[in-house]
């Protein structure tokens, strides 16, 4: 028996992720840029075309933003030099007509133009009618940075084209010297989020996604690359959520996902994903304190997804700084997105999860095992291989005034049902994780004011 553990905690830079028939543009991706000291192209509208030479412009991984703002790419010498930049980024299709329902789901202060293969789409905060050109140097009304907002691009859908397209955004501040800028954007097709699968085990999986309009909930999957059984719910809803039971362990399953709203019907791309195994070998991965959404963040997702693990195990503080519904995307989701479709993570609560002042955007969020004492996903455990894996609720020393219940401490809930978990635990190997050292000599022992 051989268990070889990935620990991820490399800080590199330079990553670009490629398109796909789901996330056409995703968080993290490489964007070319031009700084508004002069307009971008002359004529001025020939920089949203698709064929236009952006090659000696700028490049970064979004999401951007000036003054200091931590984010992949900073503008630090926007405030006082320029008010806008110009963004374009070129992405493929292989079917356009497959793409039902169109989202732009963005983050900005303070304002900004959108254009897709040409054709302004939508604009926040600038004057001027639809169409007509916002020159360099303009400033946008006042919109601080908020959570992101999905707009609704299913009518320009026409415009995407077989090949390469690209998506152009002009972003505004509000002020020559503000330097409050901040863009973070992704364009998705059909899905806002998902699909991706979780809570996986010998014999059953959980597949999520969800669309911008409420429909049914189809999952075509088989054994190999066969797609001969079906598993449906005709309950409209937004958030799908399928449980897949009664399959062979340590099996190769694909799988894709479909949605029909009034006679549009929207599908994934084909999937895979494979079942735990009763025993034997397995890899996994871990990292923790992630949720930052600076370069770092977008590299070591890329090594998890060409890491070939078997599962992904988070340590906690999965969104900095707080845990919130609309950011659950943007710092976890969609950074993880790819691998997420074929490979289960495993998350633990951190302190940051808790600062909204509720675990409930966690739980909103996530399908994770649960534990026999409380019922919850607080904590919780599972198998693979030879392997026994012990999620436990300790955000940090000290328990969270919302969530005494969970604390672990000698004789509470938590400690009675970890000591009998680990005693019926027959696996080798067994793992325990969570957010803060029971015993630690770094900056954090301060932490237990008990």
């Amino acid at each position: 028996m051989f268990l070889r553990w990935v620990l991820l905690v490399v800080l590199l830079t330079g990553v670009s992720l490629r398109a796909d028939e789901v996330s056409l543009v995703r968080i993290g991706d490489s964007w070319r840029f031009w700084k508004g000291v002069s307009e971008a192209s002359i004529p001025s509208e020939l920089w949203r075309q698709a064929g236009f030479d952006d090659s000696s412009w700028a490049s970064g991984q979004s999401g951007f933003a000036s003054g200091g703002i931590p984010e992949a790419t900073a503008f630090l010498d926007m405030p006082g030099n320029f008010t806008s930049v110009c963004f374009r980024k070129t992405f493929a299709i292989a079917d356009p007509a497959a793409i039902k329902w169109l989202i732009l789901r963005i983050e900005y202060s303070d304002g900004f133009v959108a254009y897709l293969n040409g054709t302004e789409v939508t604009r926040r905060g600038l004057g001027g009618a639809p169409g007509v050109t916002v020159p360099h140097n303009a400033v946008a009304a006042f919109h601080p940075r908020g959570g992101p907002e999905g707009i609704d691009l299913s009518a320009f859908s026409s415009q995407l084209v077989a090949g390469t397209n690209v998506l152009a955004i002009q972003v505004h501040s509000y002020d020559l010297f503000a330097g409050s800028m901040a863009f973070l954007p992704e364009l998705l097709a059909n899905f806002q989020r998902g699909p991706f699968v979780e809570n996986a085990s010998t014999n059953s999986i959980q597949i999520i996604w969800r669309t911008p309009v409420a429909g049914d909930s189809v999952v075509e999957y088989g054994l190999g690359s066969d797609l001969d059984q079906t598993w449906s719910d005709p309950l409209l809803t937004t958030n799908h959520m399928a449980s897949l039971i009664g399959l062979q362990p340590d099996t190769s399953y694909s799988y894709r996902v479909r949605t029909t709203v009034g006679g549009v019907m929207a599908r994934s791309p084909i999937s895979s994903f494979r079942t735990l195994r009763m025993n034997g070998d397995l890899t996994f991965a871990l990292l923790g304190d992630s949720g930052s959404g600076q370069a770092a963040q977008y590299e070591i997702a890329k090594q998890l997804k060409n890491s070939g693990v078997d599962l992904v195990l988070h340590a906690g503080d999965i969104i900095y700084t707080e845990f919130t519904l609309d950011r659950a995307d943007f710092r976890c989701l969609s950074v993880y997105g790819r691998h997420m479709r074929t490979t289960p993570y495993y998350f633990t609560f951190g302190n940051h999860d808790l600062y909204s002042g509720s675990d409930q955007p966690f739980l909103d969020t996530f399908y994770l095992p649960t534990n026999s004492m409380t019922g919850t996903e607080h904590y919780y455990s599972f198998d693979h291989g030879d392997a026994h894996f012990v999620s436990l609720f300790i955000p940090t020393l000290t328990p969270f005034a919302q969530s005494p219940q969970y604390q672990l401490s000698e004789g509470s809930p938590q400690y009675r049902w970890l000591t009998n978990d680990l005693a019926h635990s027959s696996k080798p190997w067994k793992f325990l994780f969570f957010h803060s050292p029971v015993n630690t000599s770094g900056p954090h022992r301060i932490d237990d004011y008990d």
